[in-house]
């Protein structure tokens, strides 16, 4: 009797141990498995062999990307094969978005993680659980440069992103005194717009780090320009003033008349002014490009030699002056 129980307890055999994920079922490779002081790694099928195993025995388990495996006691009473399923961790992962200049958070940017997708708070941040290992990320903000790749997660994790901005709005807003400029063309390089009824004009989307040359020309106005450097949105205000109001308006009793305007060559004006008079025809940037002495009360102008476009006709002499724009066709 003695010897069938010294028999019995001495009984061993072979266990092999299969470790998979709890949720999609895969093999866990990279896994320390222990019985009693005999450790082993998981290879790449998620499984290990034991020999030489008594009938009851304590099992653990540990992968740094795995919550922990409680240690238990297993009694079996054959060759076995056991499969344990662990959970995967997930952790803590927050992104930050400023902007690289000022530091300014960025509020209401969509972010996706692998497949979820969270926004940024008025702190520029967004909060996501995910598990261990790679994780795909990509975000857009528009007029910055869009930002995608792959980071690994081993713990909770904070990143900061500082986004380069790419482009900028311009707003040109045209103003005489405290009213507004409707109808003028306003243009930044080779881009044209003409000026809303709050005298607005927004160009979108323009590459920043630039510099930029800016016109206004509008029928009766002066002819303004500047020029700017763009690095953020900006906005330019621009006082305007009517050409009566900048050069000097036609005394009483003056009665001018300038016809067909546009043209496609000659321009008639009709005038009450009697003494000797000075004509200039002006481009709009200012520079004089023909100079007529004339008498009498009414002249004949040839421009057809003139390309087509906007110019300023200036007419002067000891009563007062005049400006009108002359549009050649």
């Amino acid at each position: 009797d003695r010897r069938k129980k010294d028999s019995a307890k001495l009984h061993t055999y072979q266990v092999e141990i299969r470790v998979e994920n709890s949720l999609t079922g895969e093999p866990v490779p990279g896994t320390e498995i222990s019985i009693y002081n005999e450790s082993h790694i998981s290879k790449e099928d998620g499984s290990t062999f034991f020999s030489d195993v008594p009938e009851s025995f304590i099992l653990s388990l540990s992968n740094p990307r795995y919550l922990p495996y409680t240690t238990r006691q297993v009694l079996i009473y054959s060759d076995t094969v056991l499969t344990i399923q662990l959970e995967e961790n997930k952790y803590s992962v927050t992104f930050e978005l400023l902007d690289e200049k000022n530091l300014q958070p960025f509020w209401g940017v969509s972010i996706a993680l692998n497949e979820k997708v969270e926004v940024t708070d008025n702190d520029g941040k967004a909060y996501f659980t995910t598990f261990a290992g790679p994780n795909s990320y990509n975000f857009e903000k528009i007029s910055y440069r869009p930002e995608e790749g792959t980071l690994e997660v081993q713990s909770d994790t904070l990143v900061r992103f500082l986004l380069t901005r790419t482009h900028a709005d311009v707003k040109i807003r045209l103003k005489e005194g405290n009213t507004p400029v409707n109808n003028a063309e306003v243009k930044i390089g080779e881009k044209s717009l003409i000026s809303s009824s709050l005298g607005l004009a927004k160009f979108l989307q323009l590459p920043v780090d630039q510099n930029y040359h800016y016109s206004v020309s509008k029928e009766a106005y002066v002819f303004k320009e500047g020029d700017f450097f763009l690095t953020t949105d900006t906005t330019i205000d621009v006082s305007m003033d009517k050409l009566g109001t900048a050069s000097g308006s036609p005394q009483e009793g003056m009665d001018i008349r300038i016809w067909p305007n546009p043209t496609t060559g000659h321009v008639y004006l009709q005038y009450s002014l009697h003494d000797h008079l000075k004509l200039q025809i002006l481009d709009l940037n200012g520079a004089v490009l023909r100079e007529h002495s004339i008498s009498g009360t009414e002249a004949r102008l040839d421009i057809s030699n003139l390309s087509e476009g906007i110019y300023i006709l200036c007419l002067s002499g000891d009563e007062g002056s005049f400006r009108k724009l002359v549009t050649k066709l």
